[in-house]
């Protein structure tokens, strides 16, 4: 296999049926398979580990879905901030920006949805995480923006009988939303 390495033939066929579900492609990275290990209580009271996985759905696939909904009106962003509030265009700090967000517009909609994604709820501590953070917190805040617009029938659809988790980010796993927002600048 070239995607999906790893997983069992069972896994494949769930990442494959849920890509069918979902419309989206796991070869085009819109659909991930995250193996992860997870510890569970049995019923003698003794703690065991087993193997999970979390299908995630990854920033190419929110855009195909925000792309095949027909009802996004644009977006704004992503903008950086440190520790100071600002906005800014793009991230030349030096170390990780404080937080990212981005603003999409729907059809119809007077107001942007603003997805805010702090630094510190997200970092995953490695990978890409270490060598373009700014990329990657920027794809947590436009994840967050992009799904807040989006037809609630889709998003029950992908939640049935999913599996939530904390990141690094159907659930989908999703990034839980930040509850602080640093600035109340509006983009627009």
């Amino acid at each position: 296999r070239t995607i999906a390495r790893g997983l069992s033939d069972d896994e494949f066929a769930m990442l494959l049926s849920m890509a069918s579900r979902l419309g989206l492609d796991p070869v085009a990275k819109q659909l991930y398979a995250i193996p992860r290990e997870v510890s569970e209580k049995l019923p003698d009271g003794t703690w065991t580990k087993r193997r999970a996985i979390t299908i995630q759905v990854g920033i190419d696939g929110y855009r195909e879905i925000a792309a095949r909904s027909d009802e996004m009106d644009g977006q704004e962003g992503p903008f950086w901030c440190a520790d100071d509030g600002v906005w800014r265009d793009v991230w030349l700090g030096k170390g990780n920006p404080f937080a990212a967000k981005v603003v999409v517009y729907r059809k119809g909609s007077r107001l942007g949805f603003t997805g805010i994604a702090r630094f510190a709820s997200y970092a995953g501590g490695r990978g890409l995480w270490q060598t373009a953070p700014d990329t990657m917190i920027a794809k947590c805040a436009e994840a967050l923006a992009l799904r807040m617009p989006l037809d609630q029938e889709f998003v029950a659809t992908c939640l049935q009988g999913c599996d939530l988790i904390h990141l690094p980010t159907l659930v989908v796993h999703t990034p839980p939303i930040a509850a602080t927002t640093v600035s109340a600048y509006d983009a627009r």
